[in-house]
Order: C-alpha cells, then sequence, then structure tokens
C-alpha cells in the first residue's frame, strides 16, 4: 500500500494478505476472505480472514482490516490454528505489555471496546470519565466512520487523492483533507476548524508548547518532549493518542506499513505438495558422520502394495483405482497409451498476444476480455481447440506467454498420411495440409463476442513427431484502402476477415449457426438455442478429437460453461 500500483495480476499469496495490491481493491474482499480464505500453517488468521505473519499480533499497530490482531483479541475464542502458531500465556503477555501504551485504558475496557472520540457527540475534555471516549470494537474496520479523523477505519478507507491506506492520518470529516497525525495540530490543521477543534485548540491555547514534539494534556499541562514517546505522561495517556511512532521520531512522512509490505512480497513461499501416494512411508538414508562413503538416497515403499503399485503404474501419468480394482491411467499431454507409456505426436504452439499498437489502451474499460480460440486444422478441417482469455488491460503491463498442446490425431488415415510425409517430402514448401488458425473475439459487457482478428500460420514439418511453432500475435489497425474483403469475395452465410499475419490474403469464415461445406448448413441444435442467448454457437469448432457432434459455444460477457448456460453476477451473496 506505500505505492500506487497499476498491477492487475498478482501471485495467489498475495490475496488476503490486508494490503491492496490491486488496483480495486478486489483482492482484500473482506466478505471474500472470511467466507473462503485458507491461510497458511504458519499465517495467523484474522476475523476478517486475511493472514498475517505471527509476529504481527499484538505488535501495537493494525495489520487485519477489522483490528483484530490488536484489539478484540480475547473477547472471544482463539482458533486452535492460531494458538498453535502463539501460545495463549504470551499472547496475555504481549496484551498486558501493549496496554500501557494505550490512552484512555483507564476509562475504556479495552477488552471490548477502542479508545476514540465518537463522531456526533459532544465531547467534553474536563469530564471523560463521565463522556466515556469509547466505541465498540466490533465497529472498527466496518466501513463506517465512528470516531473523529477515521482512526476507526484505517485500513478500509484511502488517503485523500491516493489509492492507498488511510494509515496514521487524520481524515477531515468535512473537506476532502487528509493530515499525517505527526503534522496534525503542530503544522497542519483542518481547513474546516470544527472537525478537529477538539482536538487543537489545546495546542492554541498552551504558548509554552510550540514543538512538534511537545504535548499538551487535557488539563492544560504542556509536557516538553512527550508526544509519543512511548512514555504515557498525561493523566489519561492523551499525549500517545494518535501517535504515528516512526514519522515523528524521524520527522518525515514514512509510508504506512511499508516494511511488512516489503516482507510480505519478499517472503519465500513453501510449495505444499500432497504426498502421492498419502500413506507412502518415504525415508532417506542418513551419511554417517564417521563414514567416508556416502551412500546414496532410497525411497522405501509402504507395504500397501495396492497403493504403491498405482503410483508407478502409469509412468509419466496418474494412475486412478476404479471401482472394479481396474486401473485407469491420465496422462499428460506429451503421452498416451493404457499406461502413457508413447510418446505421442504433437505440436506445441507458444503465443503472445502484442497490444503494442493504440487499438487497446490503459485507459480502455477493465471490462473488455478477449477470448481466443485457437484451431487446429488439417485440410481446413478441426482437430483440436483450445480456449484462453487476454484482458487487454492487463497485457499491457504484463508479458505473457501461453503455452498449448495440440495433438495429431491417430486414425488410420492420419497415420498414413504422415508415413506418406515423412517418404516422400517433395511436395513439403507448397503443401501444407496441417495449420494453426487464431480467432480473437472481443467480450464486452453487453452484446454477443465480436470477431476482432484472425491469425492463420501452416506447420510445414507435419511428418515431425514433435514441432514446437512459437508466434507473437501482432493486433494491428487494418488499412481499409488495402483491405482483400472489401471486394466482397463471401457469400452470405460468411464472414469475410483479413489475416494480420499475411494482410494480402483473406479468409471466409462461418457465420454463427452456419457451418458444412462453404456454410450452406445452418445447425439444427444452434436454431434451437443449443447456446445461450448473446453467445455464437460453432458447428464442428468442437474438433473431430473430442467429437463434433455437439456445436461449440462462445460465449457472451459473464455467461460461461458449455452451453454458456451459466450466468456469473458478482454482486450475488450466494452464488452457488
Amino acid at each position: 500500500t506505500y505505492e500506487i500500483t497499476k498491477q492487475l495480476r498478482i501471485p495467489f499469496h498475495q490475496y488476503c494478505d490486508t494490503f491492496w495490491n490491486l488496483v480495486l481493491r478486489e483482492d482484500e474482499n473482506i466478505n471474500e476472505c472470511r467466507d473462503w480464505w485458507i491461510c497458511p500453517q504458519e499465517q495467523w488468521q484474522c476475523d476478517s480472514g486475511q493472514c498475517i505473519d505471527e509476529r504481527w499480533v499484538l505488535d501495537g499497530e493494525w495489520d487485519c482490516a477489522d483490528a483484530s490482531d490488536e484489539n478484540n483479541l480475547f473477547s472471544r475464542s482463539i482458533p486452535d490454528r492460531n494458538l498453535q502458531l502463539v501460545q495463549l500465556d504470551v499472547l496475555r503477555r504481549r496484551f498486558i505489555e501493549l496496554n500501557v501504551l494505550i490512552p484512555f485504558s483507564t476509562i475504556c475496557n479495552l477488552t471490548t471496546e477502542f479508545p476514540c472520540f465518537p463522531v456526533n457527540v459532544s465531547i467534553s475534555l474536563s469530564n471523560l470519565t463521565f463522556n466515556q471516549s469509547c466505541i465498540s470494537q466490533h465497529k472498527i474496520g466496518d466501513g463506517h466512520i465512528d470516531c473523529y479523523g477515521a482512526i476507526d477505519e484505517r485500513n478500509t478507507l484511502e488517503v485523500c487523492h491516493q489509492p492507498t491506506m488511510l494509515g496514521y492520518n487524520f481524515k477531515c470529516m468535512s473537506t476532502h483533507q487528509c493530515i499525517p497525525y505527526w503534522r496534525h495540530c503542530s503544522i497542519d490543521r483542518c481547513n474546516t476548524t470544527s472537525d478537529d477543534r477538539f482536538w487543537c485548540d489545546l495546542w492554541q491555547n498552551s504558548s509554552s508548547c510550540d514543538e512538534i514534539s511537545d504535548s499538551v494534556c487535557f488539563n492544560g499541562t504542556c509536557v516538553k518532549k512527550g508526544r509519543c514517546n512511548r512514555i504515557p505522561q498525561c493523566s489519561f495517556g492523551e499525549d500517545e493518542y494518535m501517535c504515528d511512532y516512526e514519522s515523528i521520531s524521524n520527522w518525515i512522512n514514512i509510508p504506512y506499513r511499508k516494511e511488512k509490505h516489503v516482507i510480505g512480497k519478499n517472503v519465500a513461499q513453501k510449495l505444499r505438495l500432497i504426498q502421492f501416494p498419502i500413506n507412502a512411508k518415504v525415508t532417506k538414508s542418513i551419511k554417517h558422520l564417521s563414514s567416508v562413503t556416502q551412500t546414496t538416497p532410497t525411497t522405501t515403499i509402504s507395504s500397501n502394495t495396492t497403493s504403491s503399485f498405482i503410483a508407478y503404474w502409469c509412468n509419466r501419468g496418474v494412475g486412478i483405482e476404479m471401482y472394479n480394482n481396474s486401473i485407469a491411467c491420465f496422462c499428460p499431454p506429451q503421452y498416451y497409451g493404457d499406461k502413457c507409456q508413447f510418446h505421442a505426436d504433437r505440436i506445441i504452439l507458444l503465443l503472445h498476444l502484442n497490444l503494442s499498437q493504440p487499438i487497446y489502451t490503459v485507459d480502455s474499460e477493465i471490462q473488455i476480455v478477449l477470448k481466443m480460440v485457437v484451431l487446429f486444422l488439417f485440410k481446413n478441417e478441426i482437430i483440436m481447440n483450445h480456449l484462453f482469455h487476454v484482458r487487454p488491460v492487463a497485457e499491457i503491463f504484463v508479458y505473457t506467454k501461453k503455452m498449448i498442446h495440440f495433438l495429431y490425431s491417430r486414425s488410420s488415415q492420419s497415420l498414413q498420411h504422415k508415413r506418406e510425409r515423412y517418404f516422400n517430402q517433395s511436395n513439403i514448401i507448397n503443401h501444407h495440409p496441417y495449420s494453426i488458425r487464431i480467432e480473437m473475439y472481443e467480450r464486452k459487457d453487453t452484446g454477443e463476442p465480436e470477431l476482432m482478428a484472425v491469425w492463420q500460420y501452416p506447420v510445414y514439418f507435419d511428418y515431425l513427431p514433435v514441432f514446437h511453432l512459437a508466434k507473437v500475435l501482432r493486433l494491428t489497425k487494418l488499412n481499409l484502402n488495402k483491405n482483400p474483403c472489401s471486394s466482397n469475395p463471401c457469400n452470405q452465410n460468411q464472414q469475410c476477415q483479413q489475416l494480420l499475419n499475411e494482410k494480402y490474403k483473406y479468409i471466409c469464415l462461418c457465420k454463427s449457426n452456419f457451418g458444412g461445406e462453404n456454410c450452406s448448413i445452418e445447425d439444427r441444435l444452434c436454431i434451437n438455442d443449443y447456446c445461450a442467448f448473446g453467445s455464437l454457437c460453432k458447428p464442428n469448432y468442437r474438433g473431430l478429437l473430442a467429437g463434433n457432434q455437439l456445436p461449440y459455444c462462445i460465449c457472451s460477457f459473464s455467461r460461461f460453461g458449455e452451453q454458456c448456460d451459466i450466468q456469473h453476477d458478482q454482486y450475488l451473496s450466494n452464488p452457488c
């Protein structure tokens, strides 16, 4: 939160970590953190669901959005997972040590109350015992300002004119003005004096307290160099109220929780892999210090033969025991066979979408999503497809490459073709039956997806068992004066699209619902609304390897699923 960031993609562990890592702060959605988030075993989980370092608990600084790491700690039972990190007696000792510095600790019940001056309440400094300066701790971090200066919402509100946490800044209620604690009253005041009169008039009425480090008690006594020095010297501890200890000691504004943010970003993350099989007993031999000979690490397998047998049955795949005690192997893209024992003939595709031209900019709507449909074709017949999404605003800042595996068909016809190409390569330069086509559709919050661009690349060496194809997809503006589609070469059921990698060429693509030769067949399922309203229905796009019995649906914004029949509404409290 100490720097303005334009990040739109963050590592998984930076969600619910108490820092605003995304511009719109959706990585710290308290409702989602509280309801769904699971913290790593070595981190403390706040009541807000957020995760923090266990050393930050009761360190005098709020880290959780609801301050549950500092306040309200003993008013409810502490989860066992947290007590495994910090023992209860250690927490009580920290709490007692911290209470010495908390102002108004003799007035408020620090177990259930938070000391501050409540808004919309007449403040009488002469009788604080009667007019208690406390609010319920449950009001902390609820998004509603209950204390003057919004000090109860320091981890939920923004600093004026900056997308960072309010932190140690006094927020003037009637003006959009935020003043650092250490400068407040002694250097700066709210433009509307009624916003901080209860506090700053003490300094105005004291002629002897004229330094930043001086403090004025409620009874008018001046404590020289006593402001925020970690030693309560006023009757109610008001000299330690609204303190930014680090900034006032350095006489400069230190960004709120800066050091912790750096630690959180750079801490080494543990790789948590589930042991497979779960009941396998893995032991390694230990080097004996008295022996010069080094032993090779060995693995001892569990006596459970069934479980250990599955683990090694499928070679590079994953074995699953079926209900009839047989073993089914799930193979990665590079392998096939009943035991994943054969290398698959495949194409490895590496793609990057280049958005350097000003079609999409940093000012583009964040809701715009590009749907990239990648097709592997043989003589214009689709074998396989792959789908991925790109958000242009994010892609401008984050360089992303997408790796895709496509498998050749192992039908007798395809294998025969491959043999012929291998033994007779005379026509390999001019004849390319295999190709890769990329269709880019733009999805907005209204309307059906719109076809924006097409790239098509031949596969030159289709007789090789493995072929790598790496391409940068350059999204450029079309030159309407030199567009090969200007002569309307396609029929009424087709859409003409200029190829961006060969701009003198065009391709005729079937419109939604149409397929077959020259797009002359209107698909029966598409006509009967197989795909949800607002989606594109594409016959034959599923590919031969997946079976072409059903059409392929390209979904509109906020819809997903095989038939685009599931609608995502982020405002639903219970979407499932």
